[in-house]
């Protein structure tokens, strides 16, 4: 009875596989893109990576990262990140949505990617729970990836599309040179990072038996389409400020990260084993369950038949979790790679089980579907539907609907200090320019062509009062003022 049942889903899956794609890019795009535009700006990596690509855009400059009108070297990474944010502002505005726009677009097009690479080689069921798996992965859509202007998106996708040729070079040639182009592209957004790449590649190569099939001018050519974008990149930053930036790159970025548990981000040995187990738990039992299902049915005549394939998805897997556990400095966003080659494996084994028709396993993994996808499409939901902007950022943002303080000098009180998405709100909303020397400085201001933004209590009150500033805006956290 379960036998014909499950055959007739999969035929119904068949015949209506596009309309069940459609809905899940649809809830991907929901994920992505709902309540993307308030403004709770995250401080660090998204609101400096913005900050540079409105300084990039101000000083006409694509070359170098600017911060506060001077050359970046605390964001050390190549531009191409801040091209796409540049891209976004001047689509969308200087507004969030312009910030991140393309970090959601980066990670549709994965699911794009994702979803017909897996029906054509493993069939329909496959490739719709790999993109379920994937679309439903809570630490890449929520955190430092998807819903945020953060480098990784851009990262993740070239990252990805690099394994999935190199997953395909079997076919044609020119998917090799293709992973090789891909890597370029994830270096320029994410710089070192990428350098797992390379490593999976050289290791797929070897121990798939290709090393020698392949030639001396195929080897010349994945050379060329892997260094040249980079070569280029770095040539026009060497003629801005010679071997600075790149010295920088070698021994913060590299050796200081590798070595050294960096801004205090020391974690446990087991730190993202634990991550993955915690933040992704439920596909991550149903990849773990079935793998060992699938090992116990795995002989040497299927592994010859499938090791292109397997291979790389193992590599995939275990490289960047081995690199970034030995690194002292450890932050959950760098393993992120794996998350796509854990859904492809979803996907891939738990497809491969229930083709088998054995009544008792397909209810459970039925089940473990069901319970793995709504678990974490829930948790996706609540944090997006329940996310609310930062008062000191809507005080910009209500502020810039006055054209009269448009592009004022900004002072803080208060002792505030200008984090770094205070000072990208700043820019954006109204694109106010952010001062140093607080209350005092805005009081020596001879003119009525400066704000101060001011924590909202009795004594600014009275402060405000007293010394006849006008209140711009304010809201239950702050006030900005100016004078009369």
């Amino acid at each position: 009875m379960i036998s014909r049942i499950t055959e007739k889903s999969l035929i119904f899956i068949e015949k209506y596989f596009y309309l069940f794609a459609l809905i899940e890019l649809l809830i991907l795009l929901f994920n992505l893109y709902y309540n993307l535009n308030l403004p709770n700006l995250k401080s660090w990596d998204e609101s400096r990576h913005g900050s540079n690509a409105f300084e990039m855009l101000k000083q006409h400059n694509l070359i170098v990262n600017y911060y506060r009108g001077m050359p970046d070297y605390w964001n050390l990474k190549p531009p191409l990140a801040n091209w796409l944010i540049m891209m976004g502002y001047q689509l969308f505005g200087y507004n969030a949505l312009g910030l991140r726009f393309f970090s959601g677009l980066c990670m549709v097009i994965i699911e794009i990617a994702l979803i017909p690479f897996m029906k054509n080689r493993y069939g329909s069921l496959a490739a719709l729970i790999t993109g379920a798996a994937f679309l439903s992965c809570a630490p890449i859509i929520l955190n430092h990836c998807g819903r945020t202007g953060d480098p990784d998106a851009v990262f993740l996708l070239f990252f990805t599309l690099s394994m999935l040729s190199l997953m395909k070079m079997d076919q044609k040639m020119i998917y090799f040179y293709l992973s090789g182009l891909f890597f370029a592209f994830a270096f320029l957004a994410k710089s070192w990072h990428a350098m797992s790449i390379v490593i999976i590649i050289g290791l797929v190569i070897l121990c798939g038996g290709k090393l020698r099939k392949i030639s001396i001018r195929q080897y010349g050519l994945f050379f060329l389409c892997a260094v040249l974008p980079i070569l280029l990149w770095a040539l026009a930053r060497y003629f801005y400020d010679g071997m600075t930036f790149f010295k920088a790159m070698i021994q913060y970025d590299l050796l200081k990260r590798s070595t050294l548990a960096i801004e205090h981000h020391r974690e446990p040995r087991w730190f993202y084993f634990h991550f993955i187990l915690t933040h992704y738990t439920y596909w991550s039992l149903l990849v773990f369950g079935t793998l060992t299902a699938c090992l116990t049915l795995l002989n040497r005549e299927r592994f010859s038949r499938h090791k292109s394939a397997i291979i790389p998805i193992f590599f995939w897997l275990i490289i960047p979790f081995i690199i970034y556990t030995l690194s002292k400095t450890k932050l959950f966003w760098y393993i992120c790679p794996v998350f796509p080659a854990l859904a492809i494996c979803a996907g891939l084994f738990t497809a491969r089980l229930i083709r088998m028709k054995k009544t008792g396993l397909t209810v459970f993994l039925i089940a473990l579907l069901v319970l793995s996808f709504y678990g974490s499409e829930k948790y996706i939901v609540h944090s997006i539907t329940r996310q609310r902007p930062a008062d000191i950022q809507l005080i910009f943002q209500n502020a810039e609907r006055d054209a009269h303080v448009k592009q004022m000098n900004v002072y803080l009180g208060d002792r505030l200090t200008w984090q770094q998405s205070t000072y990208l709100s700043a820019l954006l909303y109204g694109q106010f320019k952010p001062r140093d020397g607080g209350l005092s400085a805005f009081a020596r201001a001879h003119d009525n062509k400066s704000l101060l933004l001011l924590s909202n209590n009795v004594e600014n009150k009275r402060m405000i009062a007293s010394k006849h500033y006008q209140i711009v805006t304010s809201n239950t956290g702050y006030y900005l003022i100016k004078k009369k």
